[in-house]
């Protein structure tokens, strides 16, 4: 991880979490990891892999894991609020494979 460009803490679950920003160098990294074996954490939710949350905040997968799935959607909308960028560029893409 690089160095965090912005960060926030929230509490999810009576934990407190550290939400980044990631630089276009961890987006980059994170958009080039090899496919998970993991088709549940990969379809769980539409926004994102469960496996790519601890990029995005303080959380270990183990952590994660834990979570439950009304939990990890206030983690989801939170690494939205400090990625929004990101996140519209994956809507843009997923638009895009739609159309095909």
């Amino acid at each position: 991880m690089s160095e965090i460009t912005a960060s926030v803490v929230h509490n999810v679950g009576g934990k407190e979490v550290i939400f980044r920003e990631l630089s276009v160098a961890d987006i980059r990294r994170l958009m080039s990891k090899e496919l998970s074996t993991d088709p549940l954490g990969d379809a769980l939710f539409d926004q994102i892999r469960l496996s790519d949350l601890p990029d995005f905040t303080s959380l270990t997968l183990d952590q994660v894991e834990a979570l439950l799935p009304s939990q990890i959607k206030q983690v989801i909308k939170q690494c939205e609020a400090q990625n929004p960028d990101f996140f519209a560029m994956l809507a843009r893409l997923h638009s895009r494979v739609a159309t095909l």
